[in-house]
This record gives structure tokens, sequence and C-alpha cells, in this order.
């Protein structure tokens, strides 16, 4: 039982330092992305967005699909 405890305040600390630091991170990473990019080419980066909407709708679908067919599937037995 204290093992578990003990556990579990590892997860939250581990938890806290990854909620407070990842967040300005983000930021100053693409902020310097930005300033990376020469300006001819900033608009570039539409097509990438666009690639994640295409994937996580397939994968929206995907998901969907196959809780269909599990439910179907636990209706049967």
């Amino acid at each position: 039982m204290a093992a578990g405890r003990v556990q579990l305040g590892v997860f939250y600390f581990m938890a806290f330092l990854v909620a407070t630091s990842q967040g300005g991170i983000q930021a100053l990473s693409r902020s310097y992305f930005g300033k990376l990019i020469p300006k001819e080419q900033s608009g570039e980066s539409r097509y990438g967005v666009l690639s994640l909407t295409v994937l996580f709708a397939v994968g929206g679908i995907l998901l969907a699909v196959a809780g269909r067919s599990e439910r179907q599937g636990k209706g049967a037995a």
C-alpha cells in the first residue's frame, strides 16, 4: 500500500514538472522556428497543417468504425 502511494506521489510530481515547463518550451520553440524560416517560405506550413488535418480525420473515422464493430461484437456475445 505504501509503495503505491509513493508511485502516485512520483507520478504527480513528474506531471507537475511537465505541466509547468512544457507550455513555455513549446512557445519558445515556435517563436524560434518562426525566426529561422525565411519570409518567402513562411506560408508553406499550410500543407503541413492540411496533412495533419487529414491524418486526424482518418484516425477519427477508424476509431469510430472500430468502436462500432466492438459494440456490435459485445451485443452478439
